[in-house]
């Protein structure tokens, strides 16, 4: 797993849904039509939601040391 995960910055988040077609996980989901939501136990942090983000939404987050 990786060492960092991704998250949404809801208020940037157009819900536009280009994230949900670039996750190999599956981890995204739109939530009421407002935002994406970003499961982080199954984000891997390719990075790929990231990248492809119109909005410039989506930014990582370093996991905690278990």
């Amino acid at each position: 797993m990786s060492k960092r995960y991704s998250i949404v910055q809801q208020s940037k988040c157009v819900s536009c849904g280009t994230c949900l077609h670039f996750c190999p996980r599956n981890a995204i989901t739109i939530i009421h039509g407002t935002h994406a939501q970003i499961n982080k136990d199954l984000c891997i942090g390719c990075g790929l939601c990231k990248k492809e983000c119109p909005a410039d939404a989506i930014y990582f987050q370093e996991r905690e040391a278990k």
